[in-house]
């Protein structure tokens, strides 16, 4: 729970399980296994609350405020993590050190406005498109899990792309991408049954892997900010995944 904890409090912006005298960089060191399980968590919360406003409001509206839950479950850090993503890799030519300088500006430039507004309005347009409250509420469920369990495939699969980083000390395993993987599509089958959990799987496996190896052809690794990219691309993929066997 101490680990659990630890990391809770490294990507989500809820305070939970601080216990004076733990060394925060050792837990961090052994969280990667409890990712899924915070997606998880924060999945049903929000489903759960998509569930109970679609029935009150209008889709569009409980869309809007499904995308503004999930952005401020880590208080926009994962959208920062886009943004500098976006501002450093979607200009070519750019080798990896000034790619990583360009990450580490706080500053925000057009390509990573771009890679904002175009992932929130995907986004939002999968929720408004869902045909029906369940499907809205399974959604809403599903994204925090693909999002956090998206994650492991970059830090798993690519060494850090940095010397120092807090993002560095994290180990991930292939065990940990595994408990990613089955967690997600337990999640998938129990909530859209197994041909709807099959194109999630598919869609959410497909973005995953291609932005870690978008990552390793570019930067030879990736940083705190691919992660946040990662999370925020996989939630996207879930919400596709699930609309393709809608739509059909």
């Amino acid at each position: 729970m101490r680990t659990f904890g630890a990391a809770w409090r490294f990507i989500t912006i809820f305070p939970f399980f601080t216990r004076a005298g733990d060394d925060e960089v050792d837990l961090l060191r052994r969280c990667g296994w409890t990712f899924p399980f915070i997606g998880l968590i924060l999945g049903l919360v929000t489903g759960a609350a998509v569930w109970l406003l679609a029935a009150v409001l209008p889709v569009p509206v409980v869309a809007a405020l499904a995308v503004t839950v999930l952005a401020m479950y880590s208080a926009g850090f994962h959208l920062d993590g886009l943004s500098d993503c976006g501002d450093a890799l979607l200009s070519p030519g750019r080798d990896k050190e000034k790619c990583l300088a360009i990450m580490k500006d706080s500053r925000i430039g057009a390509h990573g406005a771009m890679a904002l507004v175009l992932l929130l309005l995907t986004k939002y347009a999968c929720l408004a498109a869902t045909p029906d409250r369940y499907g809205l509420a399974a959604m809403a469920f599903l994204m925090p899990l693909a999002g956090r369990a998206g994650m492991l495939w970059v830090m798993g699969l690519l060494p850090y792309a940095r010397s120092e980083g807090l993002g560095n000390i994290i180990v991930v395993t292939m065990g940990h991408i595994a408990l990613g993987i089955v967690a997600l599509a337990a999640a998938a089958f129990l909530t859209v049954g197994p041909v709807r959990a099959v194109a999630v799987m598919a869609v959410w496996l497909a973005v995953s892997l291609a932005w870690t190896l978008y990552l390793k052809r570019r930067l030879g690794g990736a940083t705190g900010d691919c992660y946040g990219a990662a999370c925020e691309l996989a939630e996207t993929a879930a919400g596709i995944g699930l609309l393709v066997t809608v739509s059909t």
